[in-house]
């Protein structure tokens, strides 16, 4: 797999970001699975990864959550 550490939150992360601290961010709503969104300080719990992201994976037959690894 791909080694996701390497990668960082770019400005527009940090943006985001400084939106939560000045209290003027509802949600942040992304595509991307990547997670730098988390990585740059934005809180879970304004931030919503439509399509999941790499922290875990769901099985298809039983359900359950797993790590990636």
């Amino acid at each position: 797999g791909a080694d996701w550490s390497k990668y960082k939150p770019t400005p527009t992360h940090c943006f985001i970001k400084l939106l939560e601290d000045k209290n003027i961010l509802f949600k942040h709503v992304t595509q991307n699975i990547d997670t730098l969104d988390l990585k740059a300080g934005v809180s879970e719990e304004k931030s919503i990864a439509a399509h999941g992201d790499l922290r875990s994976a769901e099985c298809s037959k039983c359900k359950r959550e797993h790590p990636i690894k």
